[in-house]
């Protein structure tokens, strides 16, 4: 098996979807926005960055999930994302979506999801001490994505306090 593709961003994906993912709830994969107006329609959303996985749930919960693969280096070595690669994203999905009339006035703005979570590919099942803090203070979960699809959940903050 070709280790340089075992941390891309669709195989995080997918290891989500297989592992951590109710079968009963709706998923929606790269979720952009669409500020081209139809001609039919009054008002458009706005969403940016664009969500990676949005999971809604039957209970209806909904979460977003943040999912950073790892990189080939320039060297050829494996380059694995920080958490805080992926965290600047996610403290954005705390505030998406934006629905708007074509006139510009608001019709709804943001804090749609009741959970974010970053999804980060990794070599070893570690957090270090500067990620975990910064993990402490937000409101945004975690999961190592390791070799071979294996997935390490941590709790998301808001659920531990």
């Amino acid at each position: 098996m070709n280790n340089t593709n075992i941390y891309s961003e669709d195989i995080v994906a997918f290891a989500l979807y297989r592992q951590c993912i109710a079968r009963d709830s709706q998923v929606f994969f790269k979720f952009h926005h669409n500020l081209s107006f139809r001609g039919d329609r009054q008002w458009y959303y706005y969403c940016s960055p664009e969500v990676d996985v949005i999971e809604a749930r039957n209970d209806g919960i909904t979460v977003g999930y943040e999912l950073k693969g790892s990189r080939k280096h320039k060297s050829g070595a494996l380059d694995f994302p920080d958490v805080f690669d992926a965290m600047g994203q996610a403290m954005a999905y705390l505030d998406l979506p934006g629905v708007h009339e074509k006139s510009g006035r608001s019709l709804f703005v943001g804090g749609v999801f009741d959970f974010v979570n970053v999804v980060c590919a990794r070599q070893t099942p570690d957090l270090d001490e500067r990620e975990t803090r910064g993990l402490s203070i937000v409101p945004i979960g975690a999961m190592l994505a390791l070799p071979y699809g294996r997935l390490l959940t941590e709790p998301v903050p808001e659920l531990a306090r």
